[in-house]
């Protein structure tokens, strides 16, 4: 017993002294650098100083009411070709594109072209045996990732260095795979939902869902300046950005799932 209590002793002591000298040996130094330097008067100065933390390029736009929008930038839009950050790069929003979708299925809803209470199994009924509980599964569910259909970029044949090129090779991926879990019981992101509510959109509207968003919010700045981009046979289809303009008819030939870009400044109206 006395041993046990001499080693605590020195345990008492010999712990604070090792977390002083870990501190004092291996601190933070940049961030506490950064945090204890003044800041400079001006934004742009702010930008410019982050670049020296390591970051390739950067723009920041900044909306004060009552005052006009700002946009700064500092660093290389392309190190390599050393062309400069530009405020006006357009920008692939990737998932924020199932904004637009949701808000389109919104429409719909309301114009009573499709209900929140329709089930998978009723505008795709060959995905009953493929897709679990599909007789289930609510566009509601579907649009908040609450169906439990798994992720197809989480599955291992999933390749975002070579991903697939249409909706029936994204939907193979998680074909006849177990629900993540029952419909309405939980909650999982999944790009697989947004995936399914574009198909359905484009079924019900008989023309792409793309085409549907430029008609109907077309006076909105942000769609004016975001455009579908197609990536043809380029090993980084991902990153490409060769660009056009959102779908005017059905013959486009976008494919790519995620497909809108935009300037900082047109996402921030939709995004606030």
């Amino acid at each position: 017993m006395k041993k046990k209590n001499r080693t605590v002793r020195i345990l008492r002591i010999v712990g604070p002294i090792v977390g002083i000298i870990s501190i004092v040996v291996f601190p933070p130094w940049d961030g506490i650098w950064a945090w204890l330097a003044p800041l400079p008067d001006t934004v742009q100065e702010q930008v410019d100083d982050a670049i020296d933390h390591g970051l390739d390029g950067i723009i920041v736009y900044v909306d004060q009411s009552g005052r006009a929008p700002a946009l700064y930038a500092a660093g290389w839009k392309n190190r390599a070709a050393q062309v400069p950050a530009d405020p006006q790069a357009l920008f692939k929003i990737g998932s924020i594109s199932k904004l637009y979708v949701a808000t389109a299925a919104a429409k719909l809803v309301n114009e009573q072209s499709l209900s929140l209470d329709d089930t998978l199994a009723d505008h795709l009924p060959e995905l009953v045996g493929r897709i679990e509980y599909a007789d289930q599964i609510t566009l509601r569910m579907m649009l908040q990732h609450r169906s439990g259909i798994p992720n197809y970029t989480d599955q291992d044949a999933f390749d975002w260095g070579e991903p697939p090129t249409d909706f029936s090779e994204y939907l193979e991926l998680i074909l006849d795979e177990p629900a993540d879990f029952k419909p309405d019981t939980g909650y999982r992101y999944s790009n697989t939902n947004y995936l399914l509510i574009r198909h359905i959109l484009d079924h019900t509207l008989g023309y792409s869902h793309r085409r549907y968003i430029k008609r109907e919010r077309c006076e909105v700045s942000i769609y004016r300046s975001s455009f579908s981009y197609v990536l043809p046979n380029s090993k980084n289809r991902m990153f490409s950005c060769l660009r056009f303009k959102l779908c005017a008819t059905d013959s486009s030939p976008v494919k790519s799932i995620d497909c809108l870009s935009t300037p900082r400044s047109s996402l921030s109206l939709f995004i606030t």
